[in-house]
């Protein structure tokens, strides 16, 4: 069964803000949330194509609508 706390984030900053946290526990974090983000390629380019090609579209539909 699969652990319903994320990978990153909350564990990310708790182990930051704990003073006890091994540096292999960081560097463990570090590479475990690597992976994950290069899994998901470049999600900030690909969420920025999306939305311009939403703008896009929406223009579209409110020209076609204005025609009518």
């Amino acid at each position: 069964m699969k652990s319903s706390v994320q990978p990153y984030g909350p564990p990310i900053n708790d182990a930051l803000k704990n003073p006890d946290t091994s540096t292999a526990t960081l560097v463990a974090l570090r590479t475990r949330a690597a992976a994950i983000l290069k899994s998901h390629g470049n999600l900030k380019t690909a969420v920025a194509r999306l939305d311009r090609e939403i703008q896009r579209r929406k223009k579209a539909a409110a020209k076609s609508k204005a025609k009518k």
